[in-house]
């Protein structure tokens, strides 16, 4: 008894096209849309991709577990870095690294440069965009990423020799 297809794959070779197009269509809906985190973002997003040389990155802030601010040339130009999929590790990380795959000395958005996570898993995670940012654009998004950093604390009176604790 010779079959062209083994009994297993026959309900999908006779749903055929249309079978394979409904699959498609239920398993893109199942992707979640990606998401700007906030209209700064967005705005920043459309803007055309930049580069910054590696040797003149001096700090970074992370945003959140896919998104960082790194720091430039001389005053601290800020630039917008979109990871491509998120760390766990980058917001506890005190130092990363960059590493620019295409040995041209520039840190880019294209998807072949990465930044380096010490101990994270994995270790070294694309860029797939780099945006500058006025210093304006920074502030606001770190304050909306992290807005218990920002907050001033409460006035702190030491108590005075006269004052007695209540009872």
């Amino acid at each position: 008894m010779n079959r062209p297809f083994p009994t297993r794959w026959q309900p999908w070779v006779r749903l055929g096209l249309p079978g394979l197009l409904a699959a498609t269509l239920l398993a893109a809906c199942a992707v979640p849309a990606a998401k700007p985190a906030d209209a700064t973002t967005a705005a920043v997003s459309a803007r055309p991709e930049d580069c910054i040389f590696a040797s003149v990155i001096t700090d970074w802030a992370d945003l959140d577990k896919e998104r960082l601010i790194l720091y430039g040339p001389g005053t601290g130009q800020p630039y917008l870095a979109q990871l491509e999929f998120p760390s766990n590790e980058l917001p506890f990380n005190m130092r990363i690294g960059v590493l620019d795959s295409d040995h041209n000395g520039m840190i880019c958005g294209n998807g072949f440069d990465s930044i380096l996570i010490p101990g994270g898993l994995p270790d070294r995670i694309r860029i797939i965009s780099l945006h500058k940012l006025s210093r304006e654009e920074a502030k606001q998004m770190l304050a909306a990423a992290h807005p218990k950093k920002d907050a001033k604390p409460g006035k702190v009176v030491p108590p005075t020799a006269g004052d007695k604790p209540a009872t």
